[in-house]
């Protein structure tokens, strides 16, 4: 399974469990926009700030700060769009894969294991 699948599976699973305890916060913040950025770099797409923000469900002020933290962590980086400048496009950055590749590769073994 490509590490984006993993990635995909994980934030369905988040979903499944928004639609039975709404109340709780899926997960961190952060995690759960490294988790859509590695899903979209997976399918060949480095989204837009806004579409990455309204995929995550986050508030945008929250999303916003976070961004700014991934980005100052060399997790992330934001490139401008040659056709609108308004907007930038976001990529993982080769420091960002590897958290993420890392971090999903062990919770799939972790959850294969325990099957």
């Amino acid at each position: 399974m490509e590490i984006s699948e993993v990635a995909a599976a994980y934030l369905n699973n988040l979903r499944v469990r928004e639609n039975w305890i709404p109340e709780l916060p899926s997960a961190p913040p952060g995690w759960l926009l490294l988790l859509e950025l590695t899903t979209a770099c997976g399918r060949g797409q480095h989204p837009i700030i806004t579409d990455l923000i309204f995929s995550t469900g986050l508030p945008s002020t929250t999303a916003l700060r976070w961004i700014n933290i991934l980005e100052e962590e060399n997790l992330i980086r934001r490139t401008g769009d040659p056709n609108d400048r308004r907007r930038s496009h976001l990529y993982l950055t080769e420091a960002g894969m590897s958290l993420c590749s890392k971090m999903l590769r062990d919770l799939q073994e972790r959850l294969n294991a325990d099957l």
